[in-house]
């Protein structure tokens, strides 16, 4: 077998993931979002945790992590409380970015009446910002991700 070219359509297969909030799936009733069950779940498609792009800002947001872990070792106790803040600013604008490039597409998820799954309307979606419902859909769309990435992690160990 030649791997110098090697690709399998299946390893690029994602994954769909119904989204919640408190813990109850979401959907779409036909005019807004819902946690009552109706036949068009709202759910978004990420792209497999290996995949160039996902991998990349995963790989970001862990030398931002590496690199943050070796600035506080290396601070004066006054100094730390400002890197972290700032540190923690940039973790999320990192968080958003991972979501970004790792949903691929949705299902029944509108933002602002458009169902165009774009960049624009991802962060839109997750604007840790505008309230609680879009920050738990955020952590839901990020530990998805992150456990994806640990399957990997977990499989190289063996």
């Amino acid at each position: 077998m030649d791997f110098g070219d090697f690709e399998i359509e299946e390893a690029k297969a994602g994954h769909w993931v119904h989204l919640e909030v408190a813990g109850k799936p979401l959907f779409w009733d036909g005019k807004a979002v819902t946690v009552d069950e109706t036949d068009k779940p709202c759910r978004v498609e990420l792209r497999p945790a290996d995949s160039n792009e996902v991998y990349e800002a995963f790989r970001k947001y862990q030398i931002a992590e590496s690199a943050q872990n070796r600035r506080v070792e290396r601070a004066k106790d006054k100094e730390i409380d400002a890197l972290e803040a700032r540190h923690a600013e940039k973790l999320e604008g990192l968080l958003d970015d991972l979501i970004v490039v790792a949903i691929s597409k949705w299902e029944n998820v509108y933002v602002a009446g458009d169902d165009k799954c774009t960049p624009d309307n991802i962060r839109k979606m997750i604007d840790r910002k505008a309230s609680s419902a879009k920050r738990q859909v955020r952590m839901q769309l990020f530990s998805a991700i992150a456990e994806k990435r640990a399957n990997l992690d977990d499989a190289a160990q063996v």
